[in-house]
């Protein structure tokens, strides 16, 4: 079931329909070995001290898949004066770089396309800052906050999105749904 959301200031949103080149999946693979192999050594060169260590938190680094928008499972679609926004799916990358890569999966005024948005992000603790790299529209940068496997990330196109973690149990949920109603 469809769920509508009404917005009086949707703007145009160009949809594009050639998604941007992904990174391939050895080199990620490789960038995820490099990184744990060198948190590893550092762990086992840093000597004895006389207290417990903590443990580091997990990376932020990973695969999300988009879960909902402004509290509402997908799809949701959005309207405003004479425009409609579908937000049907979306995935945002996060490399062991500071480098992001979004894609939204949308459909606008009955127009398919992909929404792609690239950049760089920053770690503070549980959150972050990202900065886009796109030249279309107007981006200032959004914010997330990451809560185990879940994240949300506020500031694209004034909406909310909640995005777990790939391979958690509510990412696996949802795509074995998904996959039922195909």
């Amino acid at each position: 079931m469809m769920q509508t959301i009404r917005r009086s200031a949707l703007r145009a949103l160009p949809a594009r329909r050639t998604p941007t080149a992904p990174a391939t999946h050895a080199l990620k693979l490789a960038a995820l070995i490099l990184g744990f192999c060198t948190v590893t050594a550092i762990g086992a060169c840093s000597g004895g001290g006389d207290g417990p260590t903590t443990p580091p938190k997990p990376s932020a680094a990973g695969d999300y898949e988009l879960m909902e928008v402004e509290g509402t499972e997908l799809p949701v679609t959005l309207s405003g004066g004479s425009n409609t926004l579908v937000i049907r799916g979306g995935a945002l990358e996060l490399d062991g770089d500071n480098q992001f890569t979004l894609e939204l999966d949308i459909v606008f005024n009955g127009q398919s396309g992909t929404l792609p948005l690239e950049g760089e992000y920053t770690v503070d603790g549980d959150n972050l800052e990202f900065e886009a790299e796109r030249n279309d529209f107007e981006i200032d940068g959004f914010e997330g906050e990451l809560d185990g496997d879940e994240m949300t990330v506020n500031g694209i196109l004034g909406l909310e999105y909640v995005f777990e973690r790939d391979g958690s149990a509510r990412s696996a949920a949802h795509r074995a749904a998904a996959a039922a109603h195909r």
